[in-house]
């Protein structure tokens, strides 16, 4: 189980970081290392962005180790629950809006990136795009590599 997991955390965590990257740089033009440092701004506040490479680093490992969290809690989900798992598309949906709600509302807000979430909140492409890379990439990741789980 504990491989299944890391390839859970391992595969969402690696498609949302690169669409985030394919987004970003494209629409912005902010390169890589900035986004990574972006999540570790969460640790170091805006010293991550001076911190070159190091903190890029930091922001990855925080990254999947996010995405490992959020995995557990799918598992756990899933492995308690017939429903769920019978009902994937619909766990993985719903799953992937409370991580959306969490992150925005709970984690960032409380990290040292102190960003608070929008409200009320505004329906644009930032937003489509997060809740894409929330239900799509990871909910549905975790849906399809744990839809066969039951407690044993």
């Amino acid at each position: 189980m504990i491989r299944k997991l890391g390839l859970a955390a391992l595969i969402a965590g690696t498609l949302d970081l690169v669409a985030n990257f394919l987004l970003w740089g494209a629409w912005k033009q902010v390169p890589p290392i900035r986004i990574c440092q972006t999540i570790a701004s969460g640790i170091y506040g805006k010293a991550a962005y001076d911190g070159g490479y190091v903190t890029a680093a930091v922001g990855v490992v925080a990254h999947y180790a996010i995405m490992l969290v959020m995995a557990i809690g799918y598992y756990i989900i899933v492995s308690a629950s017939k429903w769920a798992r019978v009902h994937w598309g619909i766990t993985a949906i719903v799953y992937g809006l409370i991580l959306w709600a969490v992150m925005n509302y709970a984690v960032v807000p409380m990290s040292a990136a102190a960003r608070p979430g929008q409200w009320p909140i505004v329906w644009d492409f930032k937003l489509a795009f997060n809740l894409f890379c929330h239900i799509g990439l990871v909910g549905f990741v975790f849906a399809l590599i744990f839809r066969n789980e039951s407690s044993r």
